[in-house]
């Protein structure tokens, strides 16, 4: 166990400094810079060369990488070239309704997928199988961007059920406790919705085949032939014998779920994480999009890890693979 723990924890310290340093260098490689972006062109170039002086820019790259990855051990994450404000305080104000946004719909995403695609699987063949495969494949082939817009389209600027952006009232600080946070579900609603309904799909999906190899394995076949109870076959072996995809489904979802998370917020206007990367890459915002950038791969890198932990605790072969 020790020896595997280290194993996944020095591959992950290798797959997450590897990471940032090829975004990195690939986002000061592309043509185009900060200052270039927002300064008047006709100042005098002795202005220009003193933002690029002040910003550090005029450095070698790579004295600037390992510059950076040595505030990185301190958390120092630099100052904004756009916003003029710390990184760190940036991040602190949009991370929390990207964190509410993606947990919600990776939980809703996987409860009624893996409900979806256990019941799928029990009647399979039946008109209940059929029409959830059709549900599925549709939500599965939409990506979250265009389940958010037609969502939109539908219930808000249609009927008028939800709201089309941001995450609270104009009136929302005079509201109690209770009434904010209804406040915030009744926005989050149509975000949460088209996040989750993509992630269902592919939940929904994977459960329903592994339930199915399940169902036909030798071993319920033989559980039927002792008389014992079928709920209990399905719930207590079968479902248990598919977990083991449905969670490492998750670790490799994540990377996917954060960035249907991104285009979601950008859809709905929401002042999450995804739509200040959007800005600051628009910008050149390097500080900004490569404290986003580390954040995301510590977070997808973070969750791979607990993932494999867990997955080696409940089946001990998975580690005989390696």
């Amino acid at each position: 166990m020790v020896a595997y723990f280290l194993r996944r924890l020095l591959i992950s310290i290798i797959i997450f400094f590897s990471g940032i340093t090829v975004v990195f260098f690939i986002i000061h490689i592309i043509p185009g810079d900060p200052v270039s972006n927002y300064v008047n062109p006709y100042l005098p170039e002795e202005v220009k060369q003193h933002l690029v002086e002040t910003f550090g820019l005029n450095k070698p790259l790579i004295i600037q990488y390992f510059n950076w990855i040595l505030n990185l051990f301190k958390l120092d994450f630099g100052y904004s070239l756009v916003y003029s404000k710390p990184v760190i305080l940036l991040i602190k104000n949009a991370l929390l309704p990207t964190i509410f946004i993606t947990t919600s719909g990776l939980v809703f995403g996987t409860v009624i997928g893996c409900i979806l695609g256990v019941f799928s699987a029990v009647r399979k063949n039946t008109i209940f199988d059929k029409l959830s495969n059709i549900f599925v494949i549709v939500f599965y082939s939409l990506p979250s961007f265009w389940t958010g817009v037609l969502l939109s389209l539908i219930f808000s600027y249609t009927l008028g059920l939800f709201p089309s952006s941001q995450l609270k009232s104009l009136y929302h600080d005079q509201l109690n406790v209770l009434e904010r946070t209804m406040d915030y579900l009744y926005h989050a609603t149509l975000p949460i919705l088209s996040l989750g309904l993509s992630i269902m799909a592919v939940f929904a999906k994977y459960t329903r085949e592994s339930m199915i190899k399940s169902l036909s394995s030798s071993f319920v076949v033989g559980a039927l032939g002792r008389g014992i109870n079928r709920k209990r076959i399905l719930f207590k072996y079968c479902f248990k014998n598919a977990l083991i995809p449905i969670i490492n489904l998750i670790g490799t979802a994540t990377p996917f779920i954060i960035g249907g998370a991104v285009t979601v917020e950008v859809v709905f206007s929401l002042p999450g994480m995804g739509r200040l990367l959007v800005s600051s890459a628009l910008s050149r915002d390097y500080p900004v999009i490569m404290a986003i950038t580390t954040i995301v791969f510590m977070a997808v890198i973070m969750i791979n890890f607990f993932i494999d932990i867990i997955l080696y605790k409940i089946d001990p072969r998975v580690g005989l693979n390696e």
